[in-house]
């Protein structure tokens, strides 16, 4: 053991001293910092914390290196997104006010009666084919993965709550 060694192991047998961090003046006792000299080879409790300090630190740049590559692969597709996106919303207004004319469609074509918003169709069952209607559909075409807004959701439970009414307004 060094004069260094000799001289950390005497303040650490000092009874009653106390040292103070100079970073967060916290103090403590000699004993309980693990201090070594510089000039001889580490304690391996320190060499094992030297270690998994910098084991950490590289997980820590690595992950910040990796997520920055997502955000920038995010910013570079972002607009890619938005113009398929885009796209799938214009073919979706498209395809919705042609839907009766395709032969799948469940509804008599004549039976239809568009308003696009906030829902696509009315459709009065049995008007065309018979001069009577047995039954009034509310209708709105979706593709892909489009979904109900809140206000067609509304609609849909009232209708299914049967919150439902026709009133005959006159002009005087």
């Amino acid at each position: 053991m060094s004069r260094k060694g000799d001289i950390i192991r005497q303040i650490e047998r000092i009874k009653g001293l106390k040292l103070e961090c100079p970073a967060c003046e916290e103090s403590f006792y000699p004993r309980s910092a693990n201090m070594f000299s510089i000039k001889e080879e580490l304690p391996q409790k320190i060499k094992r914390t030297y270690d998994k300090t910098w084991t950490d630190l590289d997980l820590r740049v690595a992950t910040v290196k990796a997520e920055r590559k997502k955000l920038r692969t995010k910013k570079i597709e972002k607009p890619k997104r938005i113009k398929a996106t885009t796209a799938g919303v214009n073919f979706g207004k498209i395809v919705e006010k042609i839907v009766p004319s395709f032969s799948g469609f469940p509804y008599n074509i004549k039976d239809c009666r568009a308003l696009y918003e906030p829902i696509d169709y009315i459709i009065f069952n049995n008007l065309a084919s018979k001069n009577k209607v047995d039954l009034i559909s509310f209708i709105d075409v979706k593709s892909g993965n489009a979904v109900l807004s809140d206000s067609q959701k509304d609609i849909r439970r009232i209708v299914r709550g049967g919150r439902v009414n026709l009133e005959v307004v006159k002009d005087e």
